[in-house]
């Protein structure tokens, strides 16, 4: 999704293939994961408008993280390159070396209008739109268009609580991980004593300056997807 941000600025209409990793954006526009059957999802979709995110001037459609998650993908990048791996061969070895040396930042958040919270954490993710907060469904995208941020932290610098909550919020939903934490709005800013700091935009990493300041933009992206039948008669 490297090249929403032109679609954004040029307001022309986008039409998602699921050929990715993941293909988070696709399911959320409802695509099925098969390449012909979403070709001819397109031929029967409409246009309608979808929320983007925006960092310090950088579009992002599905997530935008700090912590484990784009040191990660720069450790697995780094695999692949030096042993010729693919991604998920090299995903677990990356994740291992991760976690071995953890990477915890002193984070300070505004939400909004809200005072500033300070944070010592390994996980910050920021969600283009709300996210399903309950038991299997968590992490499952609610609109595509309600005007909000959603920000999720896990509250340690422990390895082992990050992830005993983290695989808590993924089986039981938020409310079963006890160190997690979740901030809605439509501005946030997130400061730091450190420069700069690694994010994944969209699982695509690159270094912002701080502080970080996302905004939610309305209905910014115009992409195809299939308008649920309303029913009525003729």
């Amino acid at each position: 999704m490297g090249s929403v941000r032109r679609w954004v600025a040029g307001n022309i209409v986008l039409g998602v293939l699921p050929m990715g990793t993941f293909n988070h954006f696709a399911k959320d526009l409802g695509m099925p994961a098969d390449l012909d059957e979403a070709v001819a999802f397109l031929a029967e979709a409409e246009v309608t408008a979808a929320d983007v995110g925006d960092v310090n001037g950088m579009i992002f459609v599905n997530n935008a993280s700090i912590g484990v998650y784009p040191e990660m993908v720069a450790n697995r990048d780094q695999i692949r390159q030096r042993l010729g791996w693919g991604k998920i061969r090299a995903a677990p070895v990356a994740i291992a070396r991760t976690l071995r040396r953890l990477p915890v930042h002193h984070l300070r958040l505004i939400v909004d209008e809200s005072p500033p919270l300070t944070i010592d954490t390994a996980l910050l993710f920021v969600g283009n739109g709300s996210f399903d907060d309950h038991g299997v469904r968590v992490g499952r995208r609610t609109s595509l268009d309600d005007h909000r941020l959603c920000a999720y932290v896990i509250a340690t610098t422990s390895r082992w609580r990050l992830v005993i909550n983290a695989i808590r919020a993924r089986l039981g939903g938020v409310a079963a991980a006890p160190l997690m934490m979740r901030y809605s709005g439509e501005h946030l800013t997130v400061d730091s004593d450190e420069q700069s700091l690694a994010i994944a935009l969209d699982g695509e990493p690159t270094d912002l300056r701080v502080p970080l300041r996302f905004h939610a933009r309305p209905c910014a992206l115009r992409v195809l997807a299939r308008v649920p039948d309303r029913g009525g008669g003729e």
